[in-house]
């Protein structure tokens, strides 16, 4: 049996109507039905409302010969005004191929599609709740893409029963967010879509390398080949035979990582205009055969061109052309350019909120980005509950810092520093938990409370995700809930002398200085030197 909601349908079963809602196991269990065309005024789908359709989503095999004429779908397409899944909407749905789930989509139920067949699954960006279970038992899925910019916590068992070493496909320069949010985290190779492809490897536990042996579904235009896989526990160090033969890339980057090449990788690659290299010592790759050997003049070798040479440009790094072209396989680029010294940052997103923690595992220099500031927790005051935060600049490996700015994603250049900050944020590197105190001190989390965002006390042990920061204050000075927040460049804290000024201070909490350079243990009212700053302490 076929539904067509529309209208239409090649079965004779079309319901000329405007459904908004397919209610609460409405056909669950019809195990006769094999395709449904969706209307778009649909709005939500019931619990189990196609919970046991085993052959929905198929084609049968009277009718495959006239799928085209009858315009049968293979798989599942939801309308673009659905915006709800219920808990086991498709449950038990066994082969379904492939789902394609509409922008507007705002919900996704527990188990929705568990136990179905599915090759891949692409979660829209509008998607804001995603139940418990939602992919458990398929066992067939290759990959999970996410559309969603800013990711927020999930449940650990919404991928608890998948394959997650499957890659999670997610937007550019959202890859530090995925792997630092919960329920998220658990995939073992996030890939930032853009940057990253869908690449088939062979892995070598023992000597943990892998190699590049295709790729699947498709090939972006631009390709980067990772150095390692799987948050680094293999190193890719080759490229296969084959590996991309007929592919449609434009542009390909090999990573210094690589040892060797074979034959064939890049075969017919018509479109492909550049090839960069970050290989330092270049050993010999395949080159095109010779008029009357095995496959003649028409045998291109490693990368496109002719028996005279490889067409596209290759970009290497700096120093290293005269290399390249003495070394056999490479020389026969015909144009070979040294590439400038690349820019490492790291990929900072920032939310609608518009504020966060960060950490990093490098020396990061934040002087000329605009639009997001980085700040330390440089002091606080117990009698007044304010939090002073000082605008830094550059700022050192593994410290804890606040940014501040608009939505947006940003590229922070890594350089090195020898700058220390005495800072009440504390960074950490890999996911750590803490306890509501540590000896002496409580510990604070940003959140959005009942007070707004601010830095609130913590109830219970807990999870703090890598790549963020919390607050700790001395317990004799830290007799609040929450901290109020008060920015030293923002909230009326300094005049045009440069001076900051702040309702006294916990001496406790940080290093003060006179103006002569004489370390102050109790500082009464005056002015001070706080990191660097002038400080007047009412």
């Amino acid at each position: 049996m076929y539904v067509d909601f529309t209208g239409g349908g090649a079965s004779g079963n079309g319901v000329t109507c405007n459904v908004r809602t397919i209610g609460k196991e409405a056909f669950a269990g019809c195990n006769g039905l094999f395709g449904v065309t969706f209307p778009n005024t649909l709005v939500t789908l019931g619990e189990k409302a196609f919970e046991g359709c085993t052959n929905l989503g198929t084609i049968p095999g009277h009718l495959i010969d006239r799928a085209e004429e009858l315009s049968l779908p293979e798989g599942l397409v939801l309308p673009y005004g659905l915006q709800s899944i219920g808990d086991n909407a498709f449950n038990g749905c066994r082969d379904l191929g492939f789902v394609t789930l509409p922008d507007g989509l705002q919900s996704i139920g527990d188990n929705a599609f568990n136990g179905c067949s599915l090759g891949c699954f692409t979660i829209p960006e509008s998607v804001t709740t995603i139940g418990e279970n939602v992919l458990g038992g398929c066992s067939g899925l290759q990959y999970i893409e996410s559309h969603i910019l800013s990711p927020s916590v999930i449940s650990e068992s919404t991928f608890s029963n998948i394959d997650t070493t499957i890659p999670l496909y997610v937007p550019e320069r959202t890859k530090t967010l995925y792997s630092s949010t919960g329920g998220w985290n658990v995939f073992m190779n996030i890939l930032e879509k853009g940057k990253d492809i869908f690449l088939q490897y062979t892995i070598d536990e023992e000597r943990a390398t892998a190699s590049v042996t295709g790729y699947k579904f498709f090939v972006p235009e631009d390709v980067i080949i990772p150095e390692t896989i799987y948050d680094g526990a293999f190193t890719v160090n080759s490229i296969g035979d084959d590996a991309f033969r007929d592919c449609s890339m434009k542009s390909v980057s090999i990573p210094k990582t690589i040892v060797s090449i074979g034959i064939h990788s890049f075969t017919y690659c018509e479109g492909l205009e550049i090839v960069k290299s970050y290989i330092e010592t270049p050993f010999e790759i395949p080159v095109p055969a010779p008029p009357g050997m095995e496959g003649g003049a028409e045998d291109p070798g490693a990368f496109p061109g002719t028996i005279s040479g490889y067409e596209p440009i290759l970009y290497v790094p700096k120093g290293t052309k005269s290399l390249y072209e003495s070394t056999f396989g490479w020389d026969l680029f015909y144009n070979i350019i040294e590439m400038e010294d690349p820019i490492v940052a790291d990929d900072i997103s920032i939310s609608s909120v518009g504020i966060r923690t960060y950490c990093s595992e490098y020396d990061l220099d934040f002087t000329d980005i605009e639009g997001l500031k980085a700040y330390i927790a440089s002091g606080f005051s117990p009698s007044t509950g304010e939090l002073l935060l000082t605008r830094v600049f550059k700022v050192p490996a593994g410290e804890g810092i606040l940014l501040k700015g608009d939505e947006g994603k940003y590229d922070i250049p890594r350089i090195t520093t020898d700058m220390y900050y005495m800072n009440l944020l504390k960074g950490v590197a890999t996911s750590t938990t803490i306890s509501p105190t540590d000896g002496s001190y409580t510990n604070y989390i940003l959140a959005n409370g009942s007070y707004g965002i601010s830095f609130y006390t913590i109830s219970e042990t807990g999870q703090i995700d890598a790549g963020k920061a919390y607050l700790q204050l001395p317990t004799s000075a830290a007799h609040a809930r929450n901290v109020k927040m008060v920015f030293d460049d923002e909230d009326g804290m300094g005049d045009a002398s440069g001076i900051v000024y702040i309702n006294g201070i916990n001496s406790i909490s940080v290093l003060v200085f006179d103006l002569q350079g004489r370390h102050v243990v109790h500082p009464h009212c005056g002015l001070y030197l706080i990191n660097g700053k002038k400080v007047y302490i009412k």
